[in-house]
């Protein structure tokens, strides 16, 4: 138990100069969307189908090789359409959220990957990227599920031994592999540990105010204490973002490295 106390000392301290995304609506596990999102306006002609060298179409091949643990070869562009969105939640809103009511030039991006269609809806440069549709995340046995809220918008995230599925809520879910080993024996001790709970939880720091609404689905005996319960909580987080990125491990928020060798005698970095 003292380890796990301690290590959720250092999760916390690694989460603290993290940013988050995320809002306030309640999980919905399937990743549904209950109502249509508002229509999108197609420009023809703007960009031809077979164009594959659109910048925000390249970066999204690469995250999404990133995010599967796959060459980026085993990921194809498809198709690329370009778009102008009606508003600025690039025509994927969901029922609670406010979207900018101004058209908003982007692409409609196909890519395939593992015998599977994933649909993204972008900006113009890429840098706002929504996932459109995505196979079912059908995750297994799900450890941890919740949404992780602040003034930004709403993202569900669900958790499994070996898998994690993500997007925002009420909207299309992308499940990928937890790629590091590390991860996978984070989760399964958690599971093997605590009994189950559901926690509302503030995460973040002083400048950055986040709550998770957490539902663990543990099968140990062990009641999570407050403390204990933020631990995962926290953890869920950084298992998200590194999702997101597609970068897992300790790289994925280091901020400096430092090394020396020699020096004043009796002094150790």
């Amino acid at each position: 138990m003292n380890n796990l106390i301690q290590k959720g000392g250092r999760w916390l301290v690694l989460l603290g100069v993290m940013a988050i995304f995320a809002a306030c609506q309640p999980i919905t596990p399937n990743g549904t969307i209950p109502n249509a999102p508002a229509p999108a306006t197609v420009v023809p002609g703007n960009t031809d189908a077979g164009d594959t060298d659109i910048p925000a179409a390249l970066n999204q091949r690469q995250v999404l090789a990133m995010q599967l643990g796959l060459d980026l070869d085993a990921v194809e562009i498809v198709d690329v359409k370009a778009v102008t969105w009606s508003d600025g939640c690039l025509g994927l809103g969901s029922p609670v959220e406010l979207c900018l009511q101004a058209e908003t030039p982007g692409y409609r991006i196909t890519l395939a990957a593992n015998g599977a269609d994933y649909v993204y809806h972008t900006n113009e440069d890429g840098s706002q990227v929504r996932l459109a549709s995505a196979p079912e995340p059908q995750l297994e046995n799900v450890i941890l599920e919740g949404t992780l809220n602040d003034e930004s918008g709403c993202n569900t995230i669900q958790v499994s031994r070996e898998q994690i599925a993500f997007g925002r809520c009420m909207t299309s879910l992308l499940r990928v592999p937890i790629l590091d080993p590390a991860r996978q024996a984070d989760i399964a001790e958690f599971a093997e540990t605590f009994a189950p709970f559901s926690a509302t939880i503030e995460l973040g720091t002083a400048t950055e105010f986040v709550t998770g609404d957490l539902q663990f689905n543990g099968s140990g005996e062990t009641e999570a204490m407050p403390a204990q319960q933020r631990m995962i909580a926290e953890w869920a987080r950084l298992l998200w973002l590194e999702a997101q990125s597609g970068r897992f491990g300790a790289s994925w928020g280091l901020a400096l490295a430092w090394h020396r060798e020699g020096g004043i005698a009796g002094f150790c970095d």
